[in-house]
Formats: C-alpha cells, sequence, structure tokens
C-alpha cells in the first residue's frame, strides 16, 4: 500500500469514532503512528471541542523530542500531552517539558518497550477510569496480550484491501486457539455504507 488515504471507512463513522474519543478520558497510541499519521487526537464535533481527551502517547526512545512539528507536541500546551517512556535522557526529556508534554518515565519490559501494566497503573492514579487505544498494532496488541482490553469497538467498511493492508493487532504468542482472549458481541450499528461491532470481554 502507498498510504495515499488513511481512512477506509466514511465520514459518519469517523464522525463516531469522534464521539467515542468524547467519552473517554484519554486516548492513547504509540508513537509509530504519531509519526507515521501526525493525529490531532481531538474531538472535532461541534459542541464536544471542550471533550477531547488528554492524549497520552508510549514512546520508549522519546523518538518525540525531534519530530516537534508533529501536533501532539506543537500542541501540547492547549491540549494537555502525556509521553510514557524508559528514556533517561534528561536533553530530550527538558525539551518536551518546554513544549509543554508531562514526561513519565516508567520501567521498561524485557524488550525494552515501555511496560503497558506500568502505563495503566499511573493513569489510573492520574484519575484516568477510561482510556481509549487508537493504535498502532503492538499498542494494541500490548495491552490485549496483558488482558487490559474490556471492549472493543470494531469498524468495518464494504471493502476488501487483504494482505496489502496493515493487520490492526499483531501476534499474541499464543500456543492454543482458546488461549486467546475472548469477546462477546453486545451490539451492532449500520452507519451508511460501514458496519460498527461492540465487544466485551469475557468473564
Amino acid at each position: 500500500m502507498t498510504g495515499d488515504s488513511k481512512w477506509i471507512t466514511g465520514p459518519e463513522s469517523r464522525r463516531h469514532g469522534h464521539l467515542l474519543r468524547a467519552s473517554h478520558d484519554a486516548i492513547l497510541i504509540g508513537v509509530g503512528t504519531a509519526i507515521a499519521d501526525n493525529p490531532r487526537l481531538d474531538c472535532r464535533i461541534s459542541g464536544f471541542d471542550k471533550a477531547s481527551p488528554v492524549r497520552v502517547i508510549l514512546d520508549s526512545q522519546l523518538k518525540l523530542a525531534t519530530y516537534t512539528e508533529l501536533d501532539v507536541i506543537a500542541r501540547a500546551k492547549n491540549q494537555k500531552t502525556w509521553v510514557f517512556t524508559v528514556s533517561k535522557d534528561k536533553n530530550r526529556i527538558s525539551k518536551l517539558e518546554a513544549l509543554g508534554v508531562q514526561v513519565f518515565q516508567i520501567s521498561s519490559t524485557h524488550s525494552g518497550n515501555v511496560d503497558v501494566k506500568a502505563v495503566s497503573a499511573i493513569l489510573a492514579e492520574q484519575g484516568i477510569t477510561r482510556l481509549m487505544i487508537e493504535g498502532g498494532a503492538s499498542v494494541a496488541t500490548s495491552f490485549l496480550s496483558n488482558r487490559l482490553v474490556d471492549r472493543v469497538h470494531a469498524f468495518r467498511a464494504p471493502q476488501i484491501i487483504g494482505a496489502d493492508g496493515l493487520a490492526a493487532i499483531g501476534p499474541l504468542g499464543l500456543a492454543r486457539v482458546a488461549d486467546g482472549p475472548r469477546f462477546i458481541r453486545c451490539d451492532t450499528q449500520i452507519i451508511e455504507d460501514d458496519c460498527v461491532d461492540l465487544y466485551v470481554v469475557s468473564e
């Protein structure tokens, strides 16, 4: 794929996505998604502009310090922005903090990535009770494999991309199919040509 379009679903589905943002305390992505897509991570619906969630980015090596033109950094003083890292680079930390970013230094996994369990604990301490994980695949995989996801909003469009597209979730390291996180579909909405399924975790 050439990356010529960010969108597969239609405009009404994207509006639905913005309403989901407004209903959460924070929205989380990985640094790869921040650099590749330059998302605003706000709610762009009339009357909901003040409902934009806290923006949370996982950035193990503080790459964002060299991408200060990105919206998540450039507008950090206007919309609360938190970065979680395992880096101890004082210069990069100071640079981001001067731009309005709050940097949290936390523990890492064996592979050197940000520990999402530690992230979840700190977010809870900060009063974040509803966290929306928007991407990318490695971030979604980390939260799913650690059983930190209690619901999934799955958007589907009437278009087939196949293996040319990017996977939404990476390998979970399952030995058996039965070991995978199990969810129950509890709602389906038809939005123009698209479909949105809501799944909640199966206890």
